[in-house]
């Protein structure tokens, strides 16, 4: 009995080593490499589902099927390079074809009576998806009144604090992407610094989106030769036509990164699961389902562990099992100071699905707001997640 409660409390088979990343800003569990991650997933994990129809294009011929195709082969062969190679190809074969060929149709022409300001807008479009993948985070979108009242009343969280919490992985606002792809990716960063990154977002990606025109002076205008941006006493100058090449310039060192990195490659499968609408959740496990054997035989693929606990929770062995009458893991409300700490998992949501229908019957599903610690200056340290809790209950023993 000690044994077993050990297991399951003190985290005894826990898959993962104790590390964090500062470069995740959460404390992640789980060393930085992708094979490592995926390796013990063999041939064991199930095809996830998308919201799109299979048959979408989304990259030329390219379909939603293609990418769950390709998709379960990295994650069987995550260190097979021809499968990554074949994923970039798709990836931009995406961007070329809807925006890098219109761009070049509209700049064929070099007439110079107002193009750029057509051409900088999709610029503007591409510069926040590149960052966005090779940081593999995505847009949040704005929750509905209902489920920020909601959320208020479940957790006891203030509307402001809710409004300024963000799941990890995603973003609210595209300023900081822009102001990160410009100054620390080449060629931009030798044209851009913080304050200039800040005025190209403010007077040319926002004018431009928002109201059809720059900003503040900003001019837009179609010389090669002379840099990508300028910052002068009459306004930032951005040249749209060394911004094009720059773009392409970047893609051919982010193929090269991207090859050679576990974290950019995780990122970007984050990022293609977005674009076709393959949804993950995070799911906060407890008990034996922070097991590493336990969680690969239920076929469930981890794309990322955070260590965390939610408070005012207490961990107990009173659920009642549909199959001996013995007492399972289960979690009760208690207030005051108890925690309970487990793993918060991201998962695909078919994933959680398959859990709750074939192995965690008897219990329901409630959402939790998950305290993760904080490595750097990240705003927010609550993760929402699913997790389980049943009321049938017993006084039975633990088996």
């Amino acid at each position: 009995m000690l044994d077993f409660f050990l297991r399951e409390i003190l985290w005894i088979r826990i898959p993962f080593s104790m590390s964090g990343k500062a470069d995740h800003q959460l404390s992640r569990i789980g060393g930085t490499s992708l094979i490592s991650l995926m390796g013990f997933y063999k041939m064991t994990f199930l095809r996830p589902n998308s919201e799109m129809s299979g048959d979408t294009r989304i990259a030329g011929d390219h379909t939603v099927n293609s990418w769950l195709d390709l998709r379960m082969e990295i994650l069987t062969k995550p260190s097979d390079q021809s499968l990554w190679k074949s994923a970039y190809e798709m990836f931009y074969e995406r961007i070329s074809r809807r925006f890098l060929g219109p761009m070049e149709k509209i700049l064929a022409g070099d007439n110079r009576e107002g193009e750029g300001f057509a051409v900088c807008a999709i610029q503007c479009i591409l510069i926040e998806f590149l960052e966005a993948f090779y940081l593999g985070k995505v847009y949040s979108l704005p929750k509905t009144p209902e489920e920020v009242e909601n959320r208020v009343k479940r957790h006891g969280i203030s509307e402001v604090e809710l409004e300024n919490l963000c799941q990890p992985n995603e973003y609210k606002s595209s300023a900081s992407l822009f102001e990160s792809f410009l100054t620390t990716h080449k060629p931009f960063k030798q044209f851009f610094d913080d304050k200039t990154a800040g005025e190209f977002y403010k007077t040319v990606r926002c004018g431009l989106l928002h109201e059809a025109a720059t900003k503040d002076k900003s001019k837009i205008r179609g010389d090669s030769d002379k840099g990508i941006a300028k910052d002068t006493d009459d306004g930032l100058i951005v040249y749209r036509s060394a911004l094009s090449k720059g773009i392409q310039e970047y893609l051919e060192s982010y193929k090269a990164e991207l090859m050679a990195s576990d974290e950019l490659k995780k990122g970007f499968l984050r990022k293609m699961d977005d674009v076709c609408q393959i949804r993950r959740c995070y799911y906060f496990a407890y008990g034996s389902n922070m097991d590493e054997a336990q969680l690969r035989k239920r076929k469930v693929y981890v794309h990322e562990t955070y260590e965390g606990h939610i408070n005012g929770w207490q961990f107990k062995y009173n659920k009642n099992s549909t199959n001996d009458g013995s007492a399972k893991a289960n979690i009760q409300e208690a207030g005051g100071e108890q925690h309970v700490y487990g793993l918060c998992l991201e998962i695909d949501k078919s994933a959680f699905e398959r859990l709750r229908v074939k192995y965690e019957i008897g219990y329901d599903v409630i959402e939790v707001p998950v305290e993760i610690p904080v490595l750097t200056g990240e705003s927010s340290t609550l993760v929402f997640a699913k997790t389980f809790k049943s009321e049938s209950l017993t006084n039975s023993p633990p088996t």
